[in-house]
């Protein structure tokens, strides 16, 4: 779900032309634009025929694939709006089934378009996150700094971490309009789900633990008001130590994450 999630390009990968377009089809891509993993198609098959057998985890997972989405495109919309160059939006973790309509990559903001994006479809049901160009991670000759993550100004990254969050925030306040509009049916229950899920992942990225939302949000306020940016080796321990945290409170001690939604969401949980 963080947008702090930049691209490692192929070993391949060669150098962008004038046009601005990299010259370097995608791996393993078919000519429809699709690349499948073998092992994220069979664990995605096993979750659906399971999700078809136990209809309430179905909803779920249904509900949840929804929020992640929306979730994404929100870091996708404000990433296009500051002009940076998407490579991948993922729903879900373990890659399954992705598709590229161009099967060659623009490196040019004003070039990029969502057919430029890799749109992929994973099997474990743990979030996504959505990937941009890093000139830590790839530098193409002749290529302006404009089109980095990295070299955009501290708050219009800011809002581009934030706008997953806010996309959340308008799901749920979408969801319970319609709730009180339509009457009580199976696809109510669809939406109840997913109004509850959206709260959820709304509050759990305010975290300022990575590698969630708020994380980088944070760095992101240090530097706006201090002018610089956190130090290599303080990113370093404080990746760790949000890690760290994040299996502590999912894995180890959930019951504290639960009363910290059940104080903020009383009437949720």
């Amino acid at each position: 779900m963080n947008s702090d999630n930049h691209y490692q390009p192929d070993n391949e990968s060669q150098e962008t032309n004038n046009a601005g377009r990299q010259l370097q089809p995608s791996f393993n891509q078919d000519k429809n634009g699709f690349t499948f993993n073998s092992l994220g198609v069979v664990l995605l098959l096993l979750l659906v025929v399971y999700s078809l057998f136990t209809p309430n985890y179905g909803i779920i997972i249904l509900s949840l694939a929804i929020n992640v989405l929306l979730h994404e495109l929100g870091h996708y919309a404000a990433g296009r709006a500051f002009k940076c160059v998407i490579r991948n939006v993922s729903i879900f973790l373990i890659p399954a089934i992705s598709y590229k309509s161009n099967s060659y990559n623009s490196f040019a903001p004003e070039r990029n378009t969502w057919r430029d994006t890799e749109w992929t479809l994973g099997a474990l049901p743990l979030g996504g996150y959505t990937a941009f160009l890093d000139s830590t991670t790839h530098h193409p000759a002749n290529s302006d700094l404009n089109q980095f993550i990295d070299q955009k100004p501290a708050w219009q990254r800011m809002i581009i971490d934030a706008a997953g969050i806010g996309m959340n925030l308008l799901t749920f306040v979408v969801c319970y309009i319609i709730l009180n509009v339509l009457p009580t049916s199976p696809i109510t229950l669809i939406i109840n789900e997913t109004m509850y899920l959206a709260i959820v992942l709304a509050v759990l990225n305010v975290l300022p633990f990575y590698p969630l939302d708020g994380s980088s949000i944070c760095t992101s306020i240090y530097e706006v008001c201090t002018g610089r940016k956190p130090s290599n080796g303080f990113m370093k321990v404080y990746k760790v130590v949000g890690i760290v945290l994040m299996v502590y409170l999912f894995y180890i001690n959930p019951n504290l994450l639960f009363n910290l939604l059940h104080n903020l969401l009383p009437s949720m949980f």
